[in-house]
Order: C-alpha cells, then structure tokens, then sequence
C-alpha cells in the first residue's frame, strides 16, 4: 500500500514547488501535510478499532468477498493459463523498475 505513494514521491519531489502551503509550521514544527495525514490515520485508526469493538470488522465477514476473488482467479485461469500471466506480469515490474530507474 506505501509503495505507490513512495513512486509518487520520486516524481513529484522536485515538481510541487507551488504547494508550498503545505510546507509551512501550523502549530510548532508540526506543517499542514504532517496534520493532515495525522487526522486521517487517526480517523482511520478509530473506525477501525470501533467496527472491531462491534464485531464489523472481522475474518468472518469476508466469506463474500473471499468468493468473489477465488470466482475471478478461476476465470484468469482459464483463460490464459497462469504461467502466461505470471510471465507477463514479471516482464511489467522489470520494465516499471527500469523506467522508474531512468527517470530518477
């Protein structure tokens, strides 16, 4: 889930010089950006924590979706076979990394 945002950060590190409103201290040392990530971990952090108080968040829930997930991979599967897929797949993260090491 971070390496996205951390891809992000290689490109726009050096292009985002008109976002400098979320550079500037609002209370001490603390900038926007740093509140504004803070609140939404801490929302984030206590729905979670109160749908696993009510009993909402949990392994037992996940039947449905669960289902879901195995019904698509069966269709992959049989469609293009894994092995083209896994090959594929390999062949787009050598070639991600090695765009993404030529623009950094």
């Amino acid at each position: 889930m971070v390496v996205p945002l951390l891809l992000m950060s290689l490109f726009l590190s050096d292009k985002v010089s008109k976002m400098t409103i979320f550079k500037k201290p609002v209370i001490g040392t603390v900038t926007l950006s740093n509140l504004v990530a803070s609140i939404i971990f801490l929302i984030t952090g206590l729905m979670a924590l109160g749908l696993t108080l009510t009993g909402r968040l949990s392994v037992d829930n996940m039947d449905g979706f669960t289902k879901i997930i195995i019904d698509t991979l069966g269709k992959v599967n049989n469609i293009a076979g894994n092995n083209f897929l896994n090959i594929f797949f390999a062949i787009a993260v050598v070639y991600f990394i090695y765009w993404v090491s030529k623009k950094v």
